[in-house]
């Protein structure tokens, strides 16, 4: 991820990077394969608690999962299943803060797998929910004085 405000601000060709990464390549891919169903069972989608509500620090990131989540939705697929994270612990986030449940690789996968059964947008354990829940009925003003 370029953005890291206040400590870095993306150019312009790392703004294309990112929607490249996180909406248009997803899902092209995703268009172009869902004329094969014989062959898919599911789309699985990673996705973000960025997605739930852009922060100043990385909402370039946090619009383009959030506008992939929502497109999408109007592809009208089959069967499909989108998982939001928080942080899980990688190389890419390994200089990042550790925010309430966060979650290791081999946990999140396991996430996947336990929930492979659904559909629809879910969230890699309850404690996201409860976190996005949060988010969305929180004014902006109150929010502005939590550090996140």
């Amino acid at each position: 991820m370029f953005e890291n405000r206040p400590v870095q601000f993306p150019s312009e060709e790392q703004i294309q990077l990112t929607k490249e990464a996180n909406f248009s390549t997803p899902y092209f891919l995703c268009k172009n394969l869902n004329k094969d169903l014989e062959n898919i069972n599911k789309f699985v989608f990673i996705s973000s608690m960025a997605a739930v509500r852009q922060r100043n620090k990385n909402y370039i990131y946090g619009k383009y999962k959030r506008k992939l989540e929502e497109n999408i939705n109007k592809l009208y697929l089959q069967n499909y299943l989108i998982i939001r994270f928080g942080k899980v612990t990688t190389k890419m986030s390994e200089r990042h803060k550790t925010p309430p449940f966060t979650m290791t690789a081999t946990d999140a996968s396991m996430s996947i797998l336990k929930n492979l059964h659904k559909e629809g947008l879910i969230y890699g354990n309850k404690g996201l929910l409860l976190i996005s829940i949060f988010l969305k009925i929180v004014p902006n003003f109150v929010l502005k004085n939590i550090k996140i």
